[in-house]
Parts: C-alpha cells; structure tokens; sequence
C-alpha cells in the first residue's frame, strides 16, 4: 500500500503489489509481470510504437532498445502526467531533462559490494559493460 502523506510504500500488507519504493527490493530489473509480452505484441502489430516507461528505478529493457523507435522514461510524473507525456509525445514541448542514473543493459552489469569507482573498463564475456 502506499503512504498517503508522502507516497512511499507501506512495507507489509499489500506491499507485494508494489515493485519499486521503500522496502521494496527486486532480484531482476526487467520489467514485470506481462508488460514484455505486450510491447512485443504491440511492436508486431506494425503500429507506430512509443514506449512509456513509467517507474521509479530503471529497467533493464534490452528488447525495447533494440526494436522500438522511441522510449521516454517519466519516472513518476504526478498530477499532470497524462498531459505531460502526450505533449512530449506529440512535439508540444521538448523535454530536455536528463536520466539522473545510468540504464544498466541487465542487472548482471550492477556490482554487488559497495565503495567500487567504475574505471570504464567492464568488460563481459556475454555483454557489453556499457549503460544502455
């Protein structure tokens, strides 16, 4: 359930529902539950796609970045989040903000200790070490 003072969630009933916010930690950064499935789908329809990431930690979307056109990320955009990104969407305005962290390509390029300076030099066997 989520806090109604400051939005952060409350970590006990309901918090299952939620899968970003305080107390609430993933084993995976891929999108959840059937969201992969359906942008596939979406993508096969031949329609023009536009991908809107709405969240509050970065994704790992691999697929997305390989075959979708466009992607805006707009984390939690609050009251006027369906007007913000339509007129994003549509060329009314130029959001010219910036991620405020890197994207990861997976959660297998996130180092599991702390106090480590990246020096650029992640190199995978499997797996480019650069953010995406």
């Amino acid at each position: 359930m989520i806090g109604s003072a400051t939005g952060a969630v409350n970590v006990g009933h309901g918090a299952k529902e939620m899968d970003c916010g305080e107390g609430v930690d993933v084993a995976s950064l891929d999108l959840g539950g059937a969201q992969p499935e359906l942008v596939k789908v979406l993508r096969a329809s031949g329609a023009p796609l536009a991908v809107v990431l709405i969240q509050g930690r970065p994704h790992s979307i691999p697929w997305i970045a390989a075959n979708c056109p466009a992607i805006r990320c707009a984390w939690y955009p609050e009251q006027v989040d369906g007007r913000a990104v339509a007129e994003a969407l549509f060329n009314d305005l130029n959001p010219s903000g910036r991620l405020p962290c890197s994207v990861p390509r997976s959660s297998g390029q996130l180092p599991d200790y702390h106090n480590y300076k990246f020096n650029g030099d992640a190199a995978f066997s499997d797996l480019d070490g650069t953010p995406l």
